[in-house]
């Protein structure tokens, strides 16, 4: 699957429903688990610009990939 990079500007700690815990550091760009993105508190943080999220950009490539070559074709590439 694809992973979020997060870049840290304000230090944070979010606990999941099952009661796990992620510490973030200012400055820190770290990959968080994916049940972080589902927490309130982390979305707020990044509305306000305190926490910026990149993609794993080869991820990203290799999941547009996968689906290319499952997807049916519609175009033939040059």
């Amino acid at each position: 699957g694809i992973k979020m990079i997060i870049h840290v500007k304000q230090s944070f700690l979010v606990k999941s429903p099952s009661g796990e815990v992620f510490k973030a550091h200012n400055n820190d760009i770290v990959v968080p688990p994916d049940w972080v993105a589902q927490n309130e508190y982390f979305r707020l943080l990044c509305d306000s610009g305190k926490v910026s999220i990149h993609v794993d950009s080869k991820a990203l490539d290799a999941e547009v990939a996968k689906e290319a070559t499952t997807a049916p074709a519609t175009k033939s590439k040059k």
